[in-house]
């Protein structure tokens, strides 16, 4: 019997309608995990969504949209692997959930409840894709949200500093490799380290930087590598493309950007990514190079059937496969100039393959080439190209400078000073050195003038260089140590030959105020023993040479008092004071009579001064015949004071 229409449509429509029921809304457009940076920039509350890419011309960093302004203001995102589109939250006031694909369309999914306290500006989705997690008000609480459940739970954990301070984080993002948590302090301008176990900020753990202000997006590469974008000190502006050590807390700054007062950040760091890098990067024909191919398969799963390709520049050829984690069937290899291998299995984890090359002869100039994986899943790309980490243009060639065999010296000629030694090494990007001295070392020490050459060669060239070496013939003598006494003046008297307009430049090993320092014959009144050292040059700066010289100095400390004067105004010994070999200062020079009554005192006046000892009067009378008593403070010129005393006399 024949079904009416009507009623089968009927009966379609009744099975049909609980499946459309479960289907979205819209259809989302899912980017690929091919290691991209995404950003979202906010300008006047509204958010629009890029690609961070290098410019391949310039190397600069340009952000190309995904479609129009979102009309959203949206933070807190991060990438999410297994449906490979975007989550992120609305970071003020009601906290919406938003879903972004690939085109930059934004799905509103609904409100969320239960998060604490917002402002919610840092957020990433965790390594599994289960969880939106999110930094609320700075880094005082963590939320999750559970995208795996139909009506996304949230949960609110608070979280306090290790070191008590204040934090705040605009941005955070998982290690792909360990899964820690990093994050970015713009109070303390520091790379800090989120701890679940404990629930704690570790805000101690690396130093400040004077290279970011305030980092609002963070990112993690295939290899482990942290990225972020943000401001410098005393700009308001995000515009650093910085790449962060998260072993040291460096953060430097590697490109510039467009500025954005508002930004946030995630990547998909979960794909099989390659990098190329050969040591040394520079070298000679008929060497041999090493070329690395460092492969990282953070994918979550081995991944099988993959093929790998490596055309190497004409003129090379692999000598050995050092290391193949992967196997597969190495379909050309050892002998060519072309590594294949196909079948491989990229096991989870980073790991590289090794293998060494030879260059021909006659190479020169500058080598670029790539490898390439094929065979990945459509969702990771398809297939991935090598990429040079030593720039950051994603992804380019790997360069090897070839250069000709050479060695040269800095200077066809230099002086060699008396009783020098010199240090001869060449410039030069060979491994075999032969001197004219019969040594083989790269570099060699000389005390002798001469000619000396060197030749450097490889497997099939040869360069030579040579260099003479003058021995100058200057010579400086400050003839034998000397002994004075205390006072006594001292002229140093060098002798010297060589020299054309000699410069002169003396020292002391003890202060010396009376030392002229570029004198030729200086005067010395030394206190104590002193060392004087003498270092000439020439006007023409070649050569230097120095010698020294002891002075000793004895303090006998003798002090002459005659016993008898005469003051009769003859002339001849109408006075008494006090002699010495040097300047002696009288602190205080007192005479008393048989009495002790004092008829004669002066004070700071110096020895060897007659007509400021006694005159024989006191208070303006002859004093009579006979024996006074004195007694005088003295003080050395080494500071050193005694007290000397005496008698004297009087001879009418």
């Amino acid at each position: 019997m024949k079904m009416p229409q009507n009623f089968c449509l009927g009966r379609l429509f009744a099975y049909l309608l609980p499946i459309f029921a479960f289907l979205p809304l819209y259809s989302q457009v899912p980017f690929e995990c091919n290691g991209n940076f995404f950003l979202s920039l906010t300008d006047n509350g509204q958010s629009q969504f890029y690609t961070l890419e290098i410019d391949q011309a310039t190397g600069g960093v340009t952000f190309n949209p995904l479609g129009a302004t979102s009309g959203f203001r949206i933070n807190g995102v991060g990438y999410r692997s297994t449906d490979n589109l975007i989550y992120g939250v609305s970071p003020v006031n009601s906290q919406s959930l938003y879903q972004i694909d690939a085109t930059g369309t934004v799905f509103d999914l609904g409100l969320l409840s239960g998060l604490s306290t917002p402002p919610y500006y840092a957020g990433d989705v965790t390594p599994d894709g289960d969880f939106l997690c999110l930094l609320g008000n700075g880094g005082a609480v963590f939320s999750t949200v559970n995208l795996a459940s139909g009506n996304f739970e949230t949960t609110n954990t608070s979280l306090s500093t290790t070191s008590g301070r204040d934090v705040f984080c605009t941005d955070m993002s998982f290690d792909p490799l360990t899964g820690e948590i990093y994050s970015f302090d713009a109070i303390q301008q520091r790379l800090v380290k989120i701890n679940l176990t404990n629930n704690t900020i570790e805000d101690e753990i690396f130093p400040t930087t004077n290279a970011a202000d305030g980092i609002g997006a963070l990112f993690f590469d295939s290899f482990g590598s942290l990225w972020g974008y943000g401001n410098s000190p005393g700009v308001n502006d995000a515009r650093n493309l910085y790449q962060i050590n998260i072993q040291t807390g460096s953060v430097v700054v590697r490109e510039n950007g467009p500025p954005s007062p508002g930004k946030d950040g995630c990547s998909c760091p979960y794909n099989i990514q390659m990098q190329k890098t050969v040591s040394p990067p520079a070298a000679v024909s008929c060497s041999e190079v090493s070329y690395q191919f460092l492969i990282a398969n953070l994918s979550g799963n081995a991944q099988t059937g993959i093929d790998f390709l490596d055309e190497l520049p004409t003129g090379m050829r692999i000598t050995e496969i050092t290391q193949n984690p992967y196997v597969g069937n190495v379909v050309s290899g050892v002998g060519t100039d072309e590594l294949r291998i196909e079948d491989m299995v990229i096991t989870p984890g980073i790991d590289s393959i090794v293998i060494k090359v030879f260059l021909d002869n006659n190479l020169e100039g500058i080598y670029k080439n790539q490898a390439k994986l094929s065979g990945l899943p459509q969702r990771l790309g398809g297939e991935t190209l090598s990429d040079d980490p030593q720039t950051l243009i994603r992804p380019d060639s790997t360069s090897l400078m070839v250069e000709p065999l050479s060695v040269i010296f800095n200077n066809s000629e230099l002086p060699l000073c008396p009783g020098d030694t010199l240090w001869l090494s060449p410039i030069s990007n060979g491994s075999n050195f032969s001197w004219s001295t019969g040594e083989t070392t790269s570099e060699i020490f000389i005390t002798a003038g001469g000619n000396y050459s060197v030749t450097v060669t490889n497997n099939c060239e040869m360069s030579v260089d040579e260099i003479l070496i003058t021995q100058a013939s200057q010579a400086l003598d400050l003839g034998d140590d000397q002994t004075i006494s205390l006072g006594e003046e001292l002229i140093l008297r060098p002798q010297y030959v060589g020299f054309n307009n000699p410069v002169f430049s003396w020292t002391a090993d003890l202060p010396s105020a009376d030392l002229c320092a570029d004198c030729p014959r200086p005067v010395v009144q030394p206190l104590f023993t002193t060392v004087y050292k003498l270092e000439m040059q020439d006007s023409l700066a070649t050569c230097s040479i120095a010698d020294s010289i002891v002075v000793t100095v004895t303090k006998d400390r003798e002090v002459f008092a005659p016993n008898a004067f005469s003051p009769n105004g003859d002339g001849l010994n109408d006075f008494f004071t006090l002699y010495a070999k040097g300047p002696v200062v009288i602190k205080r020079l007192e005479i008393f009579n048989r009495w002790g009554a004092l008829v004669f005192l002066v004070e700071g006046v110096d020895t060897n001064h007659e007509q400021l000892g006694w005159d024989g009067f006191f208070k303006n009378k002859r004093m009579n015949t006979g024996v006074y008593v004195w007694q005088a403070e003295l003080e050395f010129l080494d500071g050193v004071v005694e007290r000397k005393f005496g008698d004297i006399l009087l001879i009418r």
